[in-house]
């Protein structure tokens, strides 16, 4: 509620009518979706066809074609997975990030090592 009060007179335009934006917003007209039917039918597609054709000068031929292609569309899969769009991820592991366990322990042995030599040279100059 006290948005406008903490941006500032200099951030909000003068003209910004933020009581209707608010009341919009929490009064808006919405339609009751419990009354609502949605009625699936067959596209008429020769209606499609001859309003293509007639009304706006399109190509026969074309729109035959794609009248086709939706006809072929509609009676495919409804969902493809999002793979189809972009192809798999090839995944390639460089031989240097592959675990190897010997290599593991040859590293903590060297460490080790690196360690005691340091030991045995006695304590760190200051």
């Amino acid at each position: 509620e006290k948005v406008i009060e903490e941006l500032g007179p200099e951030k909000v335009p003068a003209n910004f009518r933020y009581q209707a934006a608010r009341d919009f917003f929490r009064e808006c007209e919405a339609v009751d979706t419990s009354k609502v039917e949605f009625e699936f039918k067959e596209p008429d597609f020769d209606g499609l066809t001859s309003y293509l054709v007639d009304q706006w000068s399109f190509d026969k031929e074309r729109v035959a074609r794609y009248v086709e292609r939706l006809r072929n569309a509609k009676n495919r899969t409804k969902q493809r997975p999002l793979d189809s769009f972009f192809g798999r991820a090839k995944v390639e592991i460089k031989d240097s990030d592959k675990f190897d366990p010997n290599k593991k322990r040859a590293g903590a042995k060297a460490g080790a090592a690196l360690k005691r030599k340091a030991a045995s040279a006695g304590p760190a100059a200051k």
